[in-house]
Protein backbone atom coordinates (compact mmCIF):
# COMPACT_ATOMS: atom_id res chain seq x y z
CA UNK A 1 0.00 0.00 0.00
CA UNK A 2 0.91 3.52 -0.68
CA UNK A 3 1.01 6.40 1.59
CA UNK A 4 -1.98 8.65 1.75
CA UNK A 5 -2.71 11.03 -0.15
CA UNK A 6 -5.19 14.17 -1.07
CA UNK A 7 -5.96 15.30 -4.75
CA UNK A 8 -8.07 18.38 -5.99
CA UNK A 9 -8.91 17.67 -9.44
CA UNK A 10 -10.68 20.48 -11.18
CA UNK A 11 -12.84 19.45 -14.32
CA UNK A 12 -13.64 21.83 -17.32
CA UNK A 13 -15.99 21.02 -19.97
CA UNK A 14 -18.51 22.28 -22.28
CA UNK A 15 -21.64 20.25 -19.94
CA UNK A 16 -20.81 18.75 -16.89
CA UNK A 17 -23.45 19.78 -14.79
CA UNK A 18 -26.62 17.80 -14.41
CA UNK A 19 -25.07 15.22 -16.93
CA UNK A 20 -24.60 12.86 -14.00
CA UNK A 21 -20.94 13.70 -14.08
CA UNK A 22 -20.95 13.55 -9.99
CA UNK A 23 -22.66 9.97 -9.73
CA UNK A 24 -20.30 8.69 -11.97
CA UNK A 25 -16.95 9.67 -10.43
CA UNK A 26 -18.50 8.74 -6.79
CA UNK A 27 -19.11 5.13 -8.69
CA UNK A 28 -15.53 5.23 -9.96
CA UNK A 29 -13.93 6.28 -6.22
CA UNK A 30 -16.02 3.72 -4.80
CA UNK A 31 -14.78 1.12 -7.15
CA UNK A 32 -11.13 2.09 -6.36
CA UNK A 33 -12.00 1.55 -2.81
CA UNK A 34 -10.70 5.52 -2.22
CA UNK A 35 -11.62 6.14 1.38
CA UNK A 36 -12.74 10.23 0.96
CA UNK A 37 -14.59 11.75 -2.02
CA UNK A 38 -17.01 14.77 -2.54
CA UNK A 39 -17.30 16.88 -5.37
CA UNK A 40 -18.82 20.05 -6.58
CA UNK A 41 -20.89 21.63 -9.40
CA UNK A 42 -19.08 25.53 -10.06
CA UNK A 43 -18.40 28.05 -12.74
CA UNK A 44 -15.35 28.74 -13.30
CA UNK A 45 -14.68 31.80 -15.69
CA UNK A 46 -17.87 31.65 -16.63
CA UNK A 47 -17.86 27.65 -17.56
CA UNK A 48 -19.16 24.79 -16.19
CA UNK A 49 -16.97 22.73 -14.00
CA UNK A 50 -17.09 20.10 -11.25
CA UNK A 51 -14.10 20.02 -8.33
CA UNK A 52 -13.08 16.70 -6.94
CA UNK A 53 -11.77 16.36 -3.78
CA UNK A 54 -9.68 12.70 -2.62
CA UNK A 55 -8.62 11.33 -0.16
CA UNK A 56 -7.14 7.82 -0.14
CA UNK A 57 -4.07 5.09 -0.70
CA UNK A 58 -1.79 6.99 -3.07
CA UNK A 59 -2.35 4.53 -5.64
CA UNK A 60 -5.66 4.55 -5.51
CA UNK A 61 -5.61 8.34 -6.16
CA UNK A 62 -3.34 7.75 -8.90
CA UNK A 63 -5.44 5.36 -10.88
CA UNK A 64 -8.75 7.72 -10.46
CA UNK A 65 -6.70 10.86 -12.06
CA UNK A 66 -5.51 8.74 -14.73
CA UNK A 67 -8.95 7.50 -15.22
CA UNK A 68 -10.37 11.05 -14.90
Amino acid sequence: MGSLMRVKVTIIGGKVHDVGYRPFLLDLADSLLIERFDARNVVVEGREAVIVLVEGDEDQINQFVELV
